[in-house]
């Protein structure tokens, strides 16, 4: 008898490289895989499918014959394998097994094991369950004195995570830490464009916590340069850059290997829509970084994938399904700057409010100016680090749209029209050039 007609195909894929596993030597195993041949549609007994990491059974009730193997799965939500196909036996006579039993949405899954005739398959765990459960994992937020940066401090204090929260303010540094009250939140100065502060900054928090499991570099500045790109100040540009990109850069190199060598944990990168899906043209400055913070992280995102670590990657892009703008520290354009890059400008010192500026011009337009809550993007955060997901932000419908016109002028070779909407997120070109 032929093995199509004497043994079912189990096509397993564990991973997304759908590699395949197999044991035992009997040619006629089914465990021995073969090219899988196109199932007949009333031939499909079951599949366990997945949607953020989550697996839920189907079985049809109308099925004649089941394979004879024994499922196991302890916990089924969770299951860190996919078992895409299960074909029926043409033995008649095996019983149905029941339905397995759904676990907690907060379950940390065990390995999915498959046993058939004393012999067993234990499939790896994937990374992004191993990080389901966030309780007493430990984050480090850059920028986390204030805005975004606090704002996910908050959700990983609710998840019952060890934050450090790391700025350059120590005075407001210190207010945040005090007004969470909390053993497991300490505060930690840092100075992102300084390696050597970044890795004190993990030093420290491995002292005090005992380790280290998520880096969610957050901080960024907006520099408030004055007339179009080209009339930049070069200083102006060096903090930014310094700041916004390799800010960054310090974090990664400063945290990965730890990660690594543990294999485990999570980088979040914080970017922005404006430069990670197209520029706001008259903003310049501020899109150029965040178009490299995105690059670098698809980048680091591959890179992890080679090496096949298990620690993950996301991208942050702060954004709501509410209506209305993200009031952070990043609208007050030039706040904080250091001496090293002044510009020998009344202006160095009197940081410009930028959203103050907006509310003014919406106002005269006859818009008003609602707040999107700084909770939504730290529960995007979250989920990026729960559920291994990569572009953590909410698809709204207008960036979408923008991103298509985009993706049109490249793929069809013409001007990026798209960019001359009039935006009142920034002054006119005739008024910066008065500023």
């Amino acid at each position: 008898m032929g093995r199509s007609r004497q043994y079912p195909w189990l096509h397993l894929n564990a991973d997304r490289s759908a590699a395949r596993y197999a044991t035992g030597s009997d040619p006629h195993s089914p465990w021995m895989m073969e090219p899988e041949p196109e199932p007949e549609p009333e031939h499909r007994l079951g599949k366990l499918s997945s949607a953020w990491g989550m697996a839920d059974a189907q079985l049809y009730p109308d099925a004649e014959d089941f394979l004879h193997h024994e499922l196991v799965i302890p916990h089924l939500k969770g299951v860190p394998c996919r078992i895409n196909k299960i074909m029926r036996s043409r033995n008649r006579g095996v019983p149905k097994p029941a339905r397995a039993p759904l676990a907690s949405k907060n379950a940390i899954a065990p390995p999915c094991e498959v046993r058939a005739e004393n012999r067993t398959i234990e499939l790896p765990k994937r990374r992004q369950f191993e990080m389901r459960e966030l309780r007493d994992k430990v984050a480090v937020v850059t920028g986390g004195s204030g805005g975004i940066g606090l704002a996910i401090g908050e959700a990983m204090l609710a998840e019952g995570m060890k934050v450090v929260l790391a700025d350059i303010t120590e005075d407001t540094l210190a207010q945040a830490v005090k007004e969470f009250g909390s053993d497991d939140v300490i505060g930690i100065p840092v100075d992102v464009t300084n390696f050597d502060s970044l890795e004190a900054l993990r030093d420290q928090t491995i002292e005090h916590f005992g380790g280290v499991h998520v880096i969610v570099n957050n901080a960024a500045v907006g520099a408030g340069a004055k007339g179009s790109v080209w009339e930049h100040h070069l200083n102006d540009w060096k903090w930014s850059l310094d700041v916004n990109v390799m800010g960054v850069i310090n974090g990664m190199n400063a945290f990965i290997p730890t990660l690594i060598e543990q294999n485990e944990g999570h980088v979040v990168n914080t970017s922005s829509g404006n430069g990670a899906y197209y520029p706001i043209a008259s903003s310049g400055m501020y899109p150029v970084t965040k178009a490299a913070v995105t690059t670098l992280t698809e980048c680091l995102w591959g890179q992890l994938k080679e090496i096949n670590s298990e620690v993950g990657a996301s991208i942050l892009l702060p954004s709501s399904p509410t209506p209305g703008v993200l009031a952070t520290g990043i609208w007050k354009a030039g706040a904080n700057r250091p001496d090293r890059f002044l510009r020998n400008d009344p202006d160095d010192n009197n940081p410009r409010d930028a959203l103050a500026e907006y509310r003014e011009r919406a106002a005269a337009a006859g818009q008003e100016v609602p707040e999107a809550p700084l909770s939504d993007v730290a529960d995007l955060c979250i989920r990026g680090i729960r559920d291994d997901l990569f572009w953590a932000t909410y698809p709204l419908e207008g960036m979408m749209e923008k991103l298509d016109d985009r993706y049109a002028s490249m793929k069809n070779l013409t001007p990026p029209e798209y960019l001359r909407e009039v935006n009142l997120m920034s002054a006119a070109a005739d008024e910066r050039s008065k500023q």
